[in-house]
């Protein structure tokens, strides 16, 4: 006689409607998994352009133009620039070699008043650039600004490299960020990469010849004349310090004419 379980017809229907009970159960925890892990990739990906918007369009806290409003302060700028031009006068009529300091402060005053100081200067800042700003540090210069395209608003500054030979400055962007965020120089399309070509005494009285772009390198040269008592002179080197340049200067051989000038600096060594 065989020996074996029979199984009735309700015990296989309840062990059928068993599987199917379970596996019925599995699905809506599989989708709500499958929920939370997309919740869970939308969350970070959020975070991260939330971030990332946030440090592009932060405002660094380096970044301080001056606000010079009143016609009073306003004044005091314009004296500031002409006891510049005066120190920087009398020490190349001493005939001796020296050193000028040009104080970040004093440059960021000038930049604020450039309409009125040197329209030539104001025709160099791109048209897309607000508040132009200057910080200098050791061995390095940055030059900032606050940048308006595509509806947004944004501070762009680029860090220059300075390269000194005997008869010319080369200054050359190293680093651009947008806000805090680097970009890569060949992907700013901001309309920076543009020439400038400056005569002597073109672009303020007494500056040198001026040619090139930032982005390709600017090419500043060494030598120039100063218009107020037609010295001539030569950068002989130049040193970024915290909060000043200090430029390296051999007066030579004087010219004849005299002509009134305007510049720079309260200071001079």
């Amino acid at each position: 006689m065989a020996l074996g379980v029979q199984q009735s017809g309700a015990d296989r229907v309840s062990l059928a409607g068993g599987l199917e009970t379970t596996s019925a159960a599995r699905r809506p925890r599989r989708r709500l998994t499958l929920r939370r892990v997309v919740l869970s990739i939308l969350l970070v990906l959020g975070f991260v352009v939330g971030a990332l918007t946030y440090s592009v369009l932060r405002t660094p806290s380096w970044f301080a133009p001056p606000v010079i409003a009143d016609e009073a302060a306003r004044q005091r700028v314009r004296n500031n620039l002409v006891n510049a031009e005066q120190a920087f006068t009398q020490s190349l009529l001493a005939g001796r070699p020296f050193v000028y300091h040009v104080y970040q402060d004093d440059l960021n005053r000038w930049l604020a008043m450039r309409k009125e100081i040197y329209a030539r200067v104001d025709e160099l800042v791109p048209k897309i650039v607000d508040d132009p700003f200057i910080v200098i540090e050791p061995d390095r210069i940055m030059l900032a600004g606050r940048v308006k395209k595509s509806g947004a608003d944004a501070v762009l500054s680029l860090e220059l490299e300075m390269i000194f030979d005997h008869d010319a400055i080369l200054l050359t962007a190293k680093t651009i960020r947008c806000g805090v965020v680097p970009i890569p120089i060949a992907a700013a399309d901001l309309k920076l990469d543009f020439s400038v070509e400056a005569d002597p005494g073109d672009i303020w009285p007494g500056s040198p010849l001026v040619s090139g772009s930032l982005i390709k390198g600017l090419r500043v040269g060494s030598r120039a004349t100063w218009r107020n008592g037609g010295v001539p002179y030569r950068v002989t080197g130049l040193k970024a310090q915290s909060g000043r340049l200090d430029l390296h200067i051999e007066p030579e051989a004087r010219q004849s004419s005299r002509r009134n000038h305007h510049w720079s600096d309260d200071d001079s060594d």
